[in-house]
C-alpha cells in the first residue's frame, strides 16, 4: 500500500510538471502591465520584429487639466468617437473588408507613435481603424480617447466603420506581426496593436501626411509663443518623478549640464546669432538644479512660467525656431511637428530608446548630438 501511495504521489507530481510547462508554451498570454519608467524593453504581443522597436515609454507633462470645449466633450461622452473623412485615396466611407483595432498605451508622446504607425498600416491595406485604451491602462494615460485629448488633436480619430458594424463582426482576430509581413497579407482580418511602435520608418512614407492629421489645434495654445530670435529647451525633468532606484535603471537620463551649456556655446557662434531669450519648459521650479545653474551662467535663460499645462507646452515648444529635446516621446513629436528650423536631438549612450536610431528624423534641420552635447552624424 505504501509503495502505490508513492508512486500516484510521483504520477500527481509529473502530471504538475507537465501541465505546468504546458501552460507556459501554449497558454493565455496574461494581461501587460501598465507601462513603467524603467529600464524595460517590452515585447509587442510576444514578438520582436525588425519592423518596429519596442522600447520603455516615453515622457509627457501632467497637467492639472483644462477646460474643453462642450461639442468635443459631449462627443466623448459615451458616443463613440467619429470616423474622420480626410485626402486620403481610399475614404471612410470604403475602407474594409478589415480592421486595424489600436490599443494606446502611455501617455500622450507614446499615444502619438502608436497612432502614426497604426494609421499608415490601416491606410496602407485600406482597412479601417479603431482606437481605444488598452483595458489595463492606468487612468492618466490613453489621453488621445479621453475629451482633452480628442479637443486638442481633433485629427487622431478613427477611419471608417467602427468595429462593432456589421461588416467587421466575424473577423478574424490576429496580433500585429510588423508591418512587412501585415503588408504582405491581403487577408480580410482584424489587426490588433498594442505596444510603444518607436520606429519612424513604420510611418516615415507617410510623414507629410500625417503631420496635417495630427496637428495640434490652435486653440488648445497658450496665450504666448516664443520670439523669432528665442531657443527653447524642454527639460523632462525625470527625477523628480521617480525615486533614486527608478531613475538609475533608466537607458535614458536627464541630460547635464555639459550638454546644454555645449548648444548655448554653439548658437552663440552660430549664423543665427545668440538667442535673444532662452526658455526653459518643463515640470521645475526656480530653485531646480540644473536650471539654477543655467540662469547663472546665461542670464538671458528664463522659465516659461506662462505654459499652464501639457498642450501649452506642446504648442510652445513646436513654435520654437530653434528647440532643444529632452530624451522624450514628448519632445519627439514637438520637433516633428513643429516650425523649428534647427533642432538639436540628443542621442542615448546605448544609441536606443527613446532618442535612438529608429525615430532619427532625415530631415537637414536635425542637429544630432551625443550625451556630452557633442555634435555627432545622424544615426
Amino acid at each position: 500500500m505504501r509503495v502505490v501511495r508513492k508512486l500516484v504521489q510521483l504520477l500527481l507530481l509529473a502530471a504538475i510538471v507537465i501541465g505546468t510547462g504546458y501552460l507556459f508554451a501554449f497558454g493565455p498570454r496574461a494581461s501587460a502591465p501598465a507601462p513603467q519608467q524603467a529600464d524595460t524593453t517590452t515585447t509587442v504581443d510576444g514578438l520582436r520584429s525588425p519592423d518596429n522597436l519596442d522600447t520603455v515609454p516615453g515622457s509627457e507633462h501632467r497637467p492639472p487639466g483644462k477646460d474643453i470645449p462642450a461639442a468635443a466633450a459631449a462627443a466623448a461622452a459615451g458616443a463613440e468617437r467619429p470616423a474622420t473623412n480626410d485626402d486620403d485615396a481610399t475614404t471612410a466611407a470604403t475602407r474594409g473588408p478589415g480592421i486595424v483595432r489600436l490599443n494606446f498605451m502611455g501617455r500622450l508622446g507614446n499615444n502619438l507613435f502608436e497612432y502614426a504607425a497604426a494609421r499608415a498600416l490601416a491606410d496602407r491595406l485600406g482597412f479601417a481603424l479603431s482606437i481605444q485604451p488598452a483595458p489595463y491602462n492606468r487612468k492618466k494615460f490613453g489621453l488621445l480617447t479621453r475629451p482633452e485629448g480628442m479637443a486638442c488633436f481633433p485629427g487622431v480619430r478613427p477611419v471608417g466603420p467602427a468595429r462593432s458594424s456589421p461588416e467587421m463582426v466575424g473577423l478574424e482576430t490576429v496580433k500585429f506581426r510588423g508591418v512587412r509581413r501585415e503588408l504582405g497579407d491581403p487577408t480580410p482580418r482584424s489587426i490588433e496593436m498594442e505596444g510603444w511602435f518607436q520606429d519612424y520608418s513604420m510611418f516615415k512614407s507617410e510623414k507629410d501626411r500625417l503631420r496635417k492629421i495630427m496637428a495640434l489645434d490652435p486653440s488648445c495654445c497658450g496665450p504666448t509663443a516664443p520670439g523669432p530670435g528665442d531657443l527653447v529647451i524642454h527639460h523632462r525633468n525625470y527625477r523628480a518623478e521617480l525615486t533614486a532606484e527608478q531613475y538609475e535603471k533608466l537607458i535614458f537620463k536627464d541630460l547635464d549640464y555639459e550638454f546644454y551649456e555645449a548648444v548655448l556655446r554653439d548658437a552663440a557662434e552660430s549664423a543665427a546669432g545668440p538667442p535673444e531669450t532662452v526658455w526653459v519648459v518643463g515640470e521645475f521650479n526656480d530653485e531646480e538644479p540644473l536650471f539654477k545653474r543655467l540662469q547663472q551662467d546665461h542670464p538671458n535663460v528664463k522659465r516659461a512660467e506662462m505654459v499652464e499645462d501639457q498642450f501649452h507646452a506642446f504648442c510652445f515648444l513646436s513654435r520654437a525656431p530653434r528647440l532643444v529635446m529632452a530624451h522624450s516621446t514628448f519632445s519627439w513629436w514637438v520637433a516633428f511637428l513643429g516650425v523649428g528650423t534647427e533642432v538639436h536631438f540628443p542621442l542615448t549612450r546605448q544609441n536606443q530608446g527613446v532618442t535612438g536610431p529608429s525615430i532619427a528624423v532625415d530631415e537637414g534641420r536635425y542637429v544630432y548630438r551625443d550625451e556630452a552635447g557633442r555634435v555627432v552624424p545622424p544615426p
